[in-house]
C-alpha cells in the first residue's frame, strides 16, 4: 500500500492527475481509511494551482470529488482550516506546471493503521476528544488531521511536554535527600475574579509539588466572586503553607504582586499567576539550580492549553540573550527571582497594568550577575480571551516600548525603539558612535563579474558608515577579472595575494596583516554576497560598537529568497549547522515572512557563531584571539574564531535587520559530500566538549537534525526522560555556561 500510495504522490507532483487517481483508487479500495488523506492531497494540489492554472485546477477537483463519491461522501475538506505549518512546503511554479513541492500534506508514511495507531497519546494532548468519549482513530481521521491535531504513533510521543511520571518522581525525591540544604522558596499569586475550577487546578499543582519546603503568599485583589474566598480559605484550613491577603481594593496585578510579596519569607520568589499550573518537579529543578549555582534569576521553558486544557504549543527558550530580551520579551514562564533582588528593585512597579512581567524581568537583570535557564516545561500556561496580555492586547505594544526604552536609558544606552516585524517584536535603533571605520574584506580568485556585483552594492546600499574596500586577489589569471581589479584600484585597496592553494583563514589573516589604516572594524564578506537594502551595515555596526560584543553576523538567503542563514548552531549535524538553513522567506500565502521559531528569524539575538560569508568583527576581538586559525584551511574556520572570541569574553550577534543574498559557492563550487574532512575533524577535536554540552542557544528538546526547530521525537532519549541540564549566565564573564 505504502508502495502505491508513493507512486500515485509522485504522479500528482508531476501533474499526471488520471494515473494518480487511478492508483488512489486502488489504494482506498484497500484501505478505506486513506480516503481522507487523499483527499487533502488533491484539495492542497488544487489550490496550490489554482491562480495560475485555473483549468487544472477545476479538473484536479473534479477527480477529487470523483473519487469522494467512491464513499458516497461529496463534501470536499475545507483546507483553509488546515494550519499553514502543514502546507510550507506545498509550492507551484508561476508558469502552471506541475507541481513542484517535496511534501504533499500527507506522504505514505504519514497515515497510520488503527493498530499503530497512538489512541492513549492522543487523548492525552487532546483532553476534550477524551472528554466527549469519541473514538480518538475515528475523530482524528474526521477532524484531527484537518485540525492539525498533536498524534503519534503508539508508543511515540515527545516526552518533553509530559508531565514526569510516578518512577521518574520517586528518583527525584531520593535524590533531595542527599542536598545539603533546602531552601525556602515562596511562591506568590495575585487572584481576582478566577474560574474556579482554574483556581482549584491551580492550586493543587503547588500542593502537589516533589519539593516540599515552600510556601504560597496570595493576594486577592478585592475579588467579587463569592467563590474566591470559600476556595482560597478552604485551602489555606487544609495547608498551613499557604497565606493570603485579602485587599480592601482593587489596585491591578501589579498591587495585587506586590502585596503578596510583602507575604515572602523565601530565599527566592517564584510567580505564578491564578489560572496556570506548575509541574510536578518544577521546585525541585528551581531549588537543585539555587544549590549549583546560587543565581538571581531562573527561567525554565513552558507549554500552553487553552481553556478546555487542549494542548496548544510549547515554548523551548535559549539560554540568557541579552539582545532577544531587548527585541522580544521571551522569558515569561516559569520566573523565580532571589527575594532579595526583588525587593532591592521594588517589586512591581504598580503604574504599569500590562507588560508588568517584562518591566520586572528587564529591572531584575539589570540587577543580577547571574542568570539560569532550565531547559525543561516546568509551566503550564493557561491562555485564553480574559488573560491581561489577550485583553489589552492593542495595548502591549505602546506599554512595551516605553518599558524598553526606560530599561536602555537606565544602562546608559543611547537607543529609540521602534516596533519590530511582528506582534511583541521590537527594533532598538542603537545610534552610532562617532569615530567607527570599517574595512570590507572581500577575498577572490578570478570571478570579476561577482566581485563587481558584490562592491556595487554596497555602494548603492551602505550611506551612512565610513569604509574601505580591500579586495583580495588570490592567484587571479583570468584575463577580464585582472582587467577589472586594475580598473578598481584607484579607488578601492587591491591586495595582491600569491600563497599557494586555498586557504581561506591564511588568505583573510594575511590580508588584515597588510591593512595600514585605522580600523575600528573588519567586514569579512565572500565574493558572491550581494547586499539587497539600504542600511544593513549600519545595523550590523550598531550592534557591534558595542564594547562586549565581538562578531554580528548577517541574515542571508539563497538566490530564490530562501534562507541560507540566520545564525549558526553548534552541534546541528554533529558539528555546525545555520539556523533556518532552506526555509522561505515568506509565508506560504504570501501574507508575511517567516518568524522562525519563537522569531528567530526576525530578533536580533545572541548566537554561539555566525558565518563568515559576511560577519562584523571587532579589530580588539579579531586581534585577541590572533585571527583565524589557519589549521582550519576552509571549513568551520569562522565557527572556529566564534566560539575563541566568545572565550575570550565576547558576544556574538545575529543581526535579523541586515539582510543580503549569498549566492554560496558558485566560485569554489558545490559538494553533497564533506569537501574538507580534515578540517571537520581538527574542528571536531578542539570543539567536542562545546558540540556535547549542546549549544546554550539552542534548546536540548529541539532536533539536531532539522534547522527548523522540530521538537525532538521519542527516540532522541534512550532513557526516556529529557535531561535537564542548565545554562548558567555569569554576566562577569559574559558567558553561558
Amino acid at each position: 500500500m505504502k508502495t502505491m500510495l508513493k507512486q500515485a504522490n509522485e504522479l500528482l507532483r508531476k501533474g499526471q492527475y488520471e494515473s494518480a487517481i487511478k492508483i488512489y483508487r486502488q489504494v482506498m479500495e484497500e484501505v478505506p481509511e486513506m480516503e481522507r488523506f487523499i483527499q487533502l492531497n488533491l484539495t492542497i494540489a488544487a489550490k496550490s494551482i489554482k491562480s495560475s492554472s485555473a483549468k487544472e485546477a477545476e479538473q484536479l477537483k473534479e477527480h477529487n470529488l470523483q473519487l469522494a463519491s467512491l464513499k458516497g461522501k461529496i463534501e470536499e475538506p475545507n483546507v483553509d482550516d488546515i494550519h499553514s505549518n502543514n502546507i510550507s512546503n506545498i509550492n507551484c511554479e508561476e508558469d502552471g506546471k506541475p507541481i513542484s513541492s517535496n511534501k504533499l500534506i500527507f506522504e505514505e508514511n504519514d497515515f497510520i493503521s488503527r493498530e499503530d495507531f497512538g489512541t492513549e497519546e492522543y487523548y492525552e494532548y487532546n483532553p476534550d476528544v477524551k472528554q466527549s468519549k469519541v473514538d480518538a482513530y475515528d475523530h482524528w481521521l474526521e477532524y484531527g488531521i484537518k485540525e492539525n491535531r498533536i498524534y503519534f504513533r503508539k508508543g511515540e510521543g515527545f516526552p518533553q511536554l509530559k508531565s514526569v511520571g510516578d518512577a521518574f518522581c520517586s528518583c527525584l525525591y531520593e535524590k533531595q535527600t542527599a542536598w545539603p540544604r533546602k531552601p525556602l522558596i515562596s511562591i506568590i499569586m495575585p487572584v481576582f475574579n478566577t474560574n474556579e475550577i482554574w483556581l482549584r487546578e491551580a492550586l493543587d499543582s503547588v500542593l502537589s509539588q516533589i519539593y516540599q519546603n515552600w510556601e504560597l503568599c496570595i493576594a486577592d485583589d478585592f475579588s467579587t466572586y463569592p467563590h474566591i474566598t470559600r476556595v482560597l480559605d478552604e485551602y489555606a484550613k487544609k495547608d498551613s503553607r499557604i497565606k493570603i491577603v485579602y485587599r480592601n481594593n482593587n489596585g491591578g496585578i501589579s498591587a495585587a504582586s506586590n502585596s503578596a510579596i510583602e507575604l515572602v519569607n523565601g530565599e527566592y520568589t517564584v510567580l505564578l499567576d491564578h489560572d496556570d499550573l506548575l509541574e510536578k518537579d518544577a521546585l525541585f529543578y528551581v531549588v537543585e539550580s539555587i544549590l549549583d549555582s546560587f543565581p538571581d534569576i531562573i527561567y525554565t521553558d513552558e507549554k500552553f492549553i487553552d481553556k478546555n486544557g487542549n494542548y496548544h504549543g510549547h515554548a523551548f527558550r535559549p539560554a540568557f540573550s541579552l539582545e532577544l530580551l531587548r527585541s522580544h520579551p521571551y522569558i515569561v514562564h516559569m520566573v523565580a527571582f532571589r527575594t532579595n533582588i526583588l525587593r532591592k528593585i521594588g517589586g512591581f512597579n504598580e503604574n504599569i497594568t500590562i507588560s508588568q512581567d517584562y518591566d520586572l524581568i528587564l529591572r531584575a537583570v539589570e540587577q543580577s550577575n547571574c542568570i539560569v535557564h532550565i531547559p525543561k516545561v516546568l509551566y503550564t500556561w493557561r491562555i485564553h480571551e480574559t488573560s491581561t496580555g489577550h485583553a489589552k492586547k492593542e495595548n502591549v505594544m505602546s506599554t512595551s516600548k516605553k518599558i524598553l526604552s526606560n530599561h536602555l536609558a537606565r544602562c546608559g544606552e543611547n537607543a529609540t525603539v521602534h516596533d519590530g516585524k511582528n506582534f511583541n517584536f521590537f527594533n532598538v535603533d542603537y545610534n552610532l558612535k562617532d569615530g567607527l571605520h570599517v574595512a570590507i574584506i572581500i577575498p577572490t580568485k578570478n570571478y570579476g563579474d561577482l566581485v563587481r556585483q558584490c562592491i556595487d552594492s554596497i555602494k548603492k546600499t551602505v550611506t551612512s558608515v565610513s569604509y574601505e574596500i580591500i579586495v583580495v586577489d588570490h592567484n587571479s589569471d583570468d584575463v577580464c577579472s585582472l582587467d577589472y581589479f586594475n580598473e578598481i584600484a584607484n579607488e578601492h585597496t587591491v591586495l595582491r595575494c600569491s600563497s599557494e592553494g586555498f586557504n581561506f583563514s591564511r588568505i583573510n589573516n594575511w590580508a588584515i596583516s597588510q591593512l595600514r589604516g585605522k580600523y575600528s572594524h573588519y567586514l569579512l564578506c565572500n565574493n558572491d554576497v550581494e547586499a539587497i537594502q539600504d542600511g544593513w551595515l549600519e545595523s550590523m555596526l550598531k550592534l557591534a560598537q558595542q564594547p562586549d560584543v565581538g562578531m554580528v553576523g548577517a541574515k542571508l538567503y539563497y538566490p530564490d529568497f530562501k534562507i541560507q542563514h540566520a545564525g549558526v548552531c553548534v552541534g546541528w549535524g554533529g558539528a555546525a549547522e545555520h539556523f533556518g538553513k532552506f526555509m522561505h522567506r515568506d509565508l506560504p500565502d504570501g501574507n508575511g515572512i517567516q518568524l522562525g521559531y519563537l522569531g528567530s528569524l526576525i530578533a536580533n539575538r545572541e548566537v554561539s557563531a555566525v558565518t563568515a560569508a559576511c560577519a562584523l568583527i571587532r579589530v580588539d576581538a579579531f586581534e585577541s584571539v590572533n585571527g583565524f586559525d589557519e589549521q582550519l584551511e576552509v571549513g568551520f574556520g569562522d565557527v572556529d574564531i566564534c566560539l575563541r572570541v566568545i572565550d575570550a569574553g565576547y558576544r556574538i550577534i545575529f543581526c535579523a535587520d541586515a539582510e543580503l543574498i549569498h549566492h554560496e559557492s558558485i566560485s569554489r563550487g558545490k559538494s553533497t559530500t564533506d569537501p574538507h574532512p580534515a578540517d571537520s575533524l581538527y574542528f571536531f577535536n578542539r570543539w567536542h566538549g562545546y558540540i556535547n554540552k549542546g549549544d546554550p542557544y539552542y534548546n536540548p528538546n529541539l532536533s539536531l537534525v532539522n534547522t527548523d526547530w522540530r521538537l525532538k521525537n521519542s527516540t532522541s532519549f534512550p532513557l526516556g526522560e529529557p535531561e535537564c541540564k542548565p545554562r548558567v549566565y555569569k554576566k562577569k564573564l559574559n558567558a553561558v555556561f
